[in-house]
């Protein structure tokens, strides 16, 4: 059987796509309950959460500043892709050092939803072993007053499988 069954044509709607993330939530994975997806199609097509979940928790960022970025490591069959989710939260506070806090110790890891500037919807980090953990955080407050006061915060998967995108059909949040 072989394993190459489509290519890609480039057409004029693809040749040219703003960069960017415009939306991220995140919940805890292990508050997934079934999530129904096709590896052959890449996509999403239903999503349940367990009744009990806090349900997905939006992230609000620096407009921006976000960004995923997925690199292949290994030799086929045995790929691996990191998936890193990077973004820039303004005005450090509290509230967001108590986010940041939540999210380090966060041992079971957590799933990433978003919805890139094209309007794209994506997943990633709810397979098993698979979610995403806080990787970095920097938190800076300035020296000057044109200095940036912010926290930067990266999210680190690494998975068997791409991202997935999210059918049409599937509500989130």
């Amino acid at each position: 059987m072989s394993c190459i069954t489509t290519g890609y044509n480039v057409t004029c709607d693809n040749q040219k796509a703003p960069g960017g993330i415009s939306e991220i939530y995140i919940i805890d994975s292990q508050d997934i309950d079934t999530i129904d997806y096709t590896t052959t199609l890449g996509t999403v097509t239903s999503l349940t959460l367990d009744g009990a979940s806090a349900g997905w928790q939006e992230v609000q960022f620096k407009r921006q500043s976000a960004s995923y970025t997925e690199t292949a490591n290994g030799v086929a069959p045995d790929t691996v892709w990191e998936q890193i989710i990077a973004l820039t939260i303004s005005k450090r506070n509290v509230d967001l050092r108590n986010f940041i806090q939540s999210l380090a110790g966060c041992g079971c890891g957590v799933a990433v939803y978003w919805v890139e500037t094209t309007g794209e919807r994506w997943i990633s980090g709810f397979l098993p072993n698979q979610e995403f953990l806080l990787n970095e955080n920097v938190g800076t407050s300035g020296a000057l007053l044109t200095d940036p006061n912010q926290e930067t915060i990266g999210l680190q998967a690494f998975s068997s499988e791409k991202a997935f995108k999210v059918d049409a059909a599937v509500t989130i949040p």
